[in-house]
């Protein structure tokens, strides 16, 4: 037992042992983990040991998630007769990774003796590759555009299918490979797929080759996307009340209508109401097809049971703004009740003048404040109001148009419409 402790220890110094009819070095600093290359290919990378001609093969163990998965087996005779290796030996993986997971690589030794790891050389993994298959995103949804971020191991399949989902029943199929590939994503037009009103969805499947040669459905699939409502309104939401925050799903044929409104409704009666375009829609909204407006500034004036709803536009033969018929449903209902706490009044009213024609109305700004309604008087009777979010606004081509003695005051809204109630009305500015 002592003497077969020596030469245990003598080889993971590194010593010369007689093994056979030759010699061999083992260093344990001679072989280094492997590492990845062209993750897209599945590649490994491994530095050769100067003895590596000395071993009948060698085994690249592909573990996922920690635990034994496959493996890669080559000779040295296959390395020699490779590409010039430059001291490394390269191997693609990418055909055994089957499933998504984190993968890791060994290397090990093949003999008369079964696999194992060599004596004095320690068992070295490579890092870690994740591998995770994303779900599908609409991309521009007057197309029916999906875009699909590829997964590491995306050349291991010959193609992908997405396949199209209408109020969950699947509708229809579409085959995408290499050609469709932007950059990192797989981009397939469905448009011509989504001609009803309904709720689309899609998932991504990869397909590969069997032993036999048959292209089969490999397991793997993305999960589902967030749905594309075509023609479906669905009911806008709540979302921050702190600032009246409203969030509405896009349906699929918004860019149809030439406004689309919120409507806000207080106690059952008609309140206010929020305007915007498609185009300013397609610059706000998030990747995830929805639109966020917030109507707090409205809620701000009366306390009451407040619902939403959404009304899409169209130009009449005069190029007027008409109500189309298309709308959504009523939100749920938020019971606002306006703050005792009110921002503190605004000070400091003055004109600043950049010339004769440009004079803006101007008060100190007030913390806490999202926006400021200013009121312009003309000798002492109301002309107008706007609302602006900073603590000044000018009227000037209102004042040239009419001369007269001009003030104004101004009232300071909320930005947190839960914490403070508007703030008193000024009092009036110098003329």
């Amino acid at each position: 037992m002592k003497s077969l402790a020596k030469l245990l220890t003598a080889l993971m110094l590194g010593v010369m042992v007689i093994l056979g009819a030759g010699t061999l070095t083992v260093k344990a600093a001679d072989w280094e983990a492997p590492f990845w290359g062209d993750k897209s290919r599945g590649e490994v990378r491994w530095k050769l040991p100067d003895d590596y001609m000395s071993y009948s093969a060698f085994v690249f163990e592909l573990y996922r998630n920690g635990q034994y998965y496959n493996s890669y087996w080559i000779t040295p005779d296959d390395i020699e007769y490779a590409e010039s290796h430059d001291g490394y030996i390269s191997v693609e993986l990418a055909g055994y990774f089957h499933s998504p997971g984190s993968y890791t690589v060994t290397i090990l030794v093949s003999d008369e003796n079964g696999i194992h790891t060599p004596l004095g050389v320690g068992l070295h993994f490579s890092e870690r590759y994740d591998i995770v298959w994303e779900a599908p995103k609409w991309g521009n949804l007057k197309q029916g555009e999906v875009k699909w971020k590829l997964p590491g191991d995306h050349r291991a399949y010959p193609y992908f299918v997405f396949e199209l989902y209408k109020d969950g029943q699947r509708l229809t199929t579409f085959r995408a490979s290499s050609e469709n590939i932007e950059e990192d994503y797989l981009c397939v037009d469905l448009g011509s797929s989504i001609d009803e009103a309904g709720s689309y969805t899609v998932k991504v499947l990869g397909y590969f080759y069997d032993e036999k040669g048959n292209v089969v459905f490999s397991g793997n699939e993305s999960p589902f996307s967030e749905a594309y409502l075509n023609g479906v309104w669905e009911a806008p939401t709540w979302g921050n009340k702190s600032r009246g925050e409203v969030r509405w799903r896009l349906p699929g044929d918004f860019k149809s209508y030439s406004q689309i409104v919120f409507e806000l409704y207080n106690d059952g009666e008609r309140f206010d109401s929020y305007r915007i375009t498609p185009g300013i829609i397609e610059y706000n909204s998030n990747s995830s097809g929805y639109i966020n407006v917030d109507l707090g500034r409205g809620l701000t004036y009366s306390s009451g049971i407040y619902t939403v709803k959404v009304l899409g536009y169209v130009k009449d033969e005069n190029g007027k703004d008409v109500p189309s018929g298309k709308e959504s449903p009523f939100s749920d209902a938020f019971d606002y009740v306006i703050p005792e706490t009110k921002l503190p009044t605004p000070s400091n009213l003055r004109w600043e003048e950049y010339d004769p024609y440009e004079r803006y109305t101007v008060c100190d700004p007030v913390e806490g404040a999202e926006a400021y309604y200013f009121t312009l008087y003309r000798d002492g009777t109301i002309v107008t109001h706007d609302v602006w979010i900073s603590p000044g606004c000018e009227f000037n081509s209102i004042m040239t148009e009419t001369p007269g003695e001009y003030t104004f005051t101004v009232k300071a809204i909320p930005l947190d419409i839960l914490a403070y109630a508007q703030s008193e009305t000024s009092g009036r500015s110098p003329v």
